[in-house]
């Protein structure tokens, strides 16, 4: 039985004079938003869905030129819109606002934004084009989104960044969508007791190589130290080193996720003892 959860968020972020983004900066983390539903991977088969819906700029920026708005008008094919929109961005001051994405192998920039005065705060929505060819941006498990503000050269003359009074703010909102299959659960039918006597000259197997090993408990029922280990390799063993039990302490192990299927191997300290307990496999 497939059981859906589905989460909705938002974001928004100022930058101005001070806090600059001079350099990369972090806006979203997918990862981090999908961390509190990691621990449930041990018993579910989890898929992740992170889309973004929204993903917009108010821009102000006074300490800049005032360009004009291009002259467009409805009969304008695309291209002529486009050329007046360039020719406007070419004569009058303007800033770069870089959008960059990672999937997990570094940051990549995606879209040069120009950014110029048009004498009030304005809009615009950074999906289409810049991120992608829709207005939903669908993002992987490990992506990230960041932004760089960097100074633009108009008229051989480089503008810097943001200055005194001008910002940008960057809001958008976002939709998770987590899908949650159980594992099926494995019913181990073999049980064994055991009781085993363990000595300090040679090391003693107390349970063989099982495959399918899902609990084994034990407990030291005699008088004297005993040292544990599991390993293929019953050299392994130290004494002073690894796991014990005292007499009269006891240990366990239980996984329905991982198998532990290397035999184990004990040695007592100061005289023989006993350990006795029961494994299911």
């Amino acid at each position: 039985m497939q059981t859906l959860i589905e989460n909705t968020g938002a974001l928004s972020l100022k930058f101005d004079a001070v806090n600059n983004a001079a350099s990369i900066v972090t806006i979203l983390t997918v990862a981090s938003i999908h961390l509190p539903y990691q621990s449930l991977e041990s018993n579910h088969f989890v898929a992740y869905s992170f889309q973004m819906e929204s993903f917009d700029l108010a821009v102000h920026l006074p300490s800049k030129a005032i360009a004009p708005i291009p002259p467009i008008s409805p009969e304008d094919t695309t291209a002529e819109r486009a050329s007046k929109i360039r020719e406007i961005e070419s004569r009058f001051p303007k800033i770069g606002l870089e959008l960059y994405l990672d999937h997990g192998g570094g940051w990549v920039r995606r879209a040069l934004v120009p950014l110029q005065n048009r004498g009030a705060e304005w809009y615009m929505s950074l999906l289409y084009p810049f991120l992608g060819s829709n207005e939903v941006l669908l993002l992987g498990v490990n992506s990230k989104l960041g932004i760089k503000v960097i100074p633009l050269e108009t008229n051989e003359t480089l503008h810097g960044g943001l200055e005194f009074n001008d910002y940008l703010v960057i809001s958008g909102t976002w939709k998770q969508t987590i899908s949650l299959i159980p594992k099926l659960i494995e019913t181990l039918e073999l049980t064994r007791n055991f009781g085993v006597d363990v000595g300090t000259i040679s090391i003693t197997e107390v349970a063989p190589y099982r495959p399918t090993r899902g609990v084994i408990w034990l407990q030291n029922s005699g008088q004297n130290r005993v040292y544990l280990s599991f390993n293929s390799d019953p050299s392994q063993l130290q004494i002073g080193s690894g796991i014990f039990l005292d007499p009269g302490a006891t240990a366990a192990y239980e996984s329905m996720k991982y198998n532990l299927p290397q035999p184990l191997y004990a040695k007592a300290v100061n005289g023989a003892s006993r350990l006795e307990g029961m494994e299911a496999y």
